[in-house]
């Protein structure tokens, strides 16, 4: 699934709320905002995730695939922590290679 259609999906399913993406990549922020320009609850940033700066503004901060590419994960974390409202959850989703006979 590409980042945008799980920006898509989730934005769907919290058609009451707000969904923000964020994705460090021009080429990869300009295919989601082709693809979800039509969506009202959908904000697309530009930006890495170690520069963002929310306060509380989130019930949910949900990451997929994204996590393992961040060096600064320790400070990533942190500031998903600070962007929750309290009461809110953080769900990091990654992608684990375990080699057999190492």
């Amino acid at each position: 699934m590409r980042n945008w259609e799980l920006t898509l999906e989730l934005a769907l399913l919290a058609h009451k709320g707000k969904v923000v993406g964020i994705d460090p990549s021009a080429e990869m922020f300009a295919k989601a905002e082709e693809k979800t320009l039509s969506v009202a609850n959908i904000s697309l940033l530009n930006i890495p995730a170690q520069t963002m700066d929310f306060k509380e503004e989130f019930d949910l901060v949900f990451s997929n695939s994204a996590f393992q590419w961040i060096k600064e994960q320790e400070d990533v974390v942190e500031m998903a922590y600070n962007a929750l409202r309290p009461g809110g959850r953080a769900q990091f989703n990654f992608r684990l290679r375990i080699s057999a006979g190492s």
